[in-house]
């Protein structure tokens, strides 16, 4: 009901994300990298998963990844106002983000940035000691969200669709 009904961008997003490890489980890199181009297009929190397909194998491919930036091509008079709802939604507000709720009485301001850090160290663990690419896009996903400044329920729909293939009581 909260993608459909309120035609939130994350269906779009986790079509475009399972078709993409679809298509590298295939070994279809190309195909994988644009398909995951489309996620991040449509929703920004799908750029951990692309990180994470990165291989010394494919990294000659990943170019296919910037693809559909193209979408971008008809608003570049905005410039760098692309981003600014991004920036002004990331940095300036937080609502029952489990790690901001936490941080923000002790670092105020600040917390946006440690919570990027968090993140950043979070998934280059992930990435240098999880070697199985659903599951490092599930655990990516699981971090996202857990560093989030603001989450509602929606944002949990990407972690959702891998609980088949990583069953998770504390995710249900």
């Amino acid at each position: 009901l909260f993608l459909a009904g309120d035609a939130h961008a994350e269906s779009v997003q986790i079509f475009f994300l399972l078709l993409g490890l679809l298509c590298f489980e295939r070994g279809r890199e190309r195909s994988g990298f644009l398909a995951l181009g489309a996620a991040v297009m449509s929703k920004y929190l799908a750029l951990p998963v692309l990180l994470m397909c990165l291989t010394r194998k494919n990294l000659r491919h990943a170019w296919w990844a910037a693809l559909p930036l193209a979408a971008f091509l008809p608003f570049l008079d905005a410039g760098g106002g692309i981003f600014a709802g991004l920036v002004a939604f990331g940095g300036g507000h937080h609502y029952n983000g489990l790690l901001a709720e936490a941080l923000w009485p002790l670092l105020g301001r600040g917390t946006p940035l440690a919570l990027i850090a968090i993140l950043a160290l979070m998934l280059a663990a992930i990435f240098l000691s999880v070697h199985d690419r659903m599951r490092s896009a599930w655990l990516s996903l699981g971090c996202v969200v857990l560093c989030l400044p603001t989450v509602h329920p929606w944002y949990l729909a990407p972690v959702a669709v891998f609980l088949p293939l990583f069953p998770s009581r504390a995710w249900l």
